[in-house]
């Protein structure tokens, strides 16, 4: 439903720029928040969308837009809660790789470690060998 149509009034239509101005910055906060991680927005997105549930000149004539706000939050609420299970899901990873990473380290020391003694001994082996001689 057209805004603008909805507006009959001079008082409404005068809201309506306000109203679209919202819709706008909220589309802005919510991409912030969701793809950039300014966790910030994520309150300007619930206050823009208070705003526009509760602070309607006209509860009756907007509806429309009061239910759009509505249906608004729920989708907003189930994409910060997949973007929280995304993040987990990448921190469960990030720690199995680099317990991954800590066990091949190790083992690389352990190994290391292992040849360098075994050098050693081949050294000592190889001086004793000349002294001999």
């Amino acid at each position: 439903e057209n805004l603008t149509e909805t507006a009959t009034e001079t008082t409404e239509q005068l809201f309506v720029p306000e109203y679209l101005n919202l819709w706008h910055m909220l589309q802005r906060h919510a991409y912030q928040f969701l793809k950039k991680k300014e966790y910030a927005k994520r309150g300007e997105v619930e206050k823009i969308l208070n705003s526009l549930s509760k602070n309607v000149a006209d509860k009756s004539k907007f509806k429309n837009m009061i239910d759009l706000s509505n249906s608004y939050r729920n989708t907003f609420s189930k994409s910060v809660q997949a973007n929280r299970n995304y993040l987990s899901l990448v921190n469960v990873v990030m720690a199995g790789d680099a317990i991954e990473f800590s066990t091949l380290a190790n083992s690389l020391r352990e190994d290391s470690l292992t040849q360098l003694k075994q050098i050693k001994r081949d050294a000592q082996k190889t001086v004793s060998m000349t002294d001999i001689l």
